[in-house]
């Protein structure tokens, strides 16, 4: 049988400018298999008729929407991202915490079928030739799972719901507002650029209500101050990511970095 493989899968989301693109790629560095999706790549294009204009801005498109972004492109690309059968948020085929490739649930499917076959026959050889198949089954079974990381990354990922249930971790990155406004003010790369007034109107109200909504639905946080030296964070998360990925099973729970 193929190896089997373990992929565990992150979210980096809260607050704007809390530092959670500099923590994705340091953890890709980390982890030479990882996989980086970043939501900014499922802003939905510019002519979408279905961004709410803002008329205090000038009919400003507010980027800062969940709709703005295109979540079930997104989750498609992180299902991609797993290399299993999932797709949207659907039931994933499953062994245990590991997930199977398409390839790999053929070749389960296959050895399946030829167990059926080997208990209908009959004889002596065919008999050997089974119960030498269940030892190499056992063996196999001893050995850990190929582990693989997926690290998804925006503001927002944690409010879709199909999205939101492909994470076994979901790192909340927060700051105080003067801070964020402060760090705000100095990005120049934001295109269209942000009108005046457009972060305290828009952003960080958005930001608290994000939050405010996931902890009345009880979605399991861990919790990372982005004032934090970045080293920091990145070791308790690798510290996090290398527990998940040698348990015997992954348990989704909140903490704080």
């Amino acid at each position: 049988m193929g190896g089997r493989r373990r992929v565990v899968v992150v979210g980096l989301g809260g607050v704007t400018c809390g530092g959670k693109t500099t923590v994705a790629r340091r953890l890709l560095a980390a982890y030479p298999t990882a996989t980086l999706v970043c939501a900014d790549d499922y802003y939905r294009p510019e002519d979408w008729p279905g961004y709410e204009r803002l008329p205090q801005f000038g009919g400003f498109r507010n980027y800062d929407a969940a709709n703005a972004v295109d979540y079930a492109a997104l989750t498609d690309a992180v299902a991609a991202a797993t290399g299993g059968a999932r797709r949207r948020g659907e039931e994933a085929e499953r062994n245990g915490d590991v997930l199977l490739t398409s390839e790999e649930k053929k070749e389960l499917d296959d050895e399946k079928e030829e167990g059926k076959e080997q208990e209908e026959g009959e004889g002596e050889e065919e008999e050997e030739e089974k119960e030498e198949g269940e030892e190499q089954k056992e063996e196999e079974e001893k050995l850990p799972p190929a582990a693989c990381l997926v690290v998804v990354e925006g503001i927002l990922v944690f409010n879709s719901e199909p999205l939101n249930r492909l994470f076994h971790r979901r790192y909340f990155f927060t700051l105080p507002h003067g801070e964020c406004a402060r760090r705000r003010g100095r990005r120049r790369d934001y295109d269209p650029p942000c009108p005046p007034g457009y972060f305290d109107a828009v952003v960080w109200p958005l930001y608290v209500s994000h939050q405010e909504e996931l902890v009345r639905r009880g979605v399991p946080l861990c919790y990372v101050d982005g004032r934090r030296p970045t080293d920091a964070i990145v070791a308790e998360m690798c510290g996090d990511v290398d527990a998940m990925m040698a348990a015997p099973e992954i348990a989704v729970k909140g903490c704080r970095c």
